[in-house]
């Protein structure tokens, strides 16, 4: 007895860039201001005192420094390396995007330390300004290893194509509400 069965074909996925990340990617930056700039009481008293806004990265080591929040310097910004990696793809790969994901890191690192100058609550430093820097190159160096397919996204289409069907995105809209 024969049957018109026929195999399902494979489907060649190209390497695409990957939207959600992208999202994600400038939700965490926001995040990371918003932690960063908390409670917003901006004043001008620094700079009636003589505090200039970059002095904190030639400042010396500050005297106390504990290890909680260097801890949580570095884990606060290490889904933003593993983030910037995944939102760089397919554009920037591998070192490229290691040393782009750690420009962006330290920029917003460096504009975050200097605009807390102004804030009476916070003490920008240069040893919070590296351990933040350290941070986004353990989360870029975690991402860089990754299957491109990771990256850019195909795995995930994939996988939901396989559980769902190929029509399957209006179902899943339904289906999240």
């Amino acid at each position: 007895m024969t049957s018109n069965f026929r195999k399902p074909q494979f489907i060649q996925w190209p390497d695409l860039p990957m939207p959600t990340a992208r999202m994600a990617c400038v939700g965490y930056v926001l995040l990371i201001i918003y932690a960063s700039l908390y409670p917003f009481n901006f004043n001008n008293f620094n700079l009636q005192v003589g505090v200039e806004q970059f002095e904190w990265f030639w400042a010396p080591i500050p005297r106390y420094i504990t290890s909680f929040d260097i801890f949580t310097n570095i884990l606060g910004y290490v889904p933003l390396g593993f983030l910037l990696v995944f939102a760089l793809y397919p554009r920037s790969r591998g070192y490229q995007a290691l040393w782009i994901a750690l420009l962006v890191g330290g920029l917003l690192s460096g504009v975050l330390e200097s605009l807390q100058t102004w804030l009476m609550s916070r003490i920008p430093s240069n040893v919070d300004w590296w351990a933040n820097l350290g941070g986004v190159a353990i989360g870029a160096l975690l991402a860089m290893p990754m299957d491109p397919r990771w990256l850019s996204g195909t795995a995930f289409q994939r996988k939901r194509h396989e559980w769902f069907g190929q029509r399957s995105s209006v179902l899943i809209l339904i289906l999240a509400f």
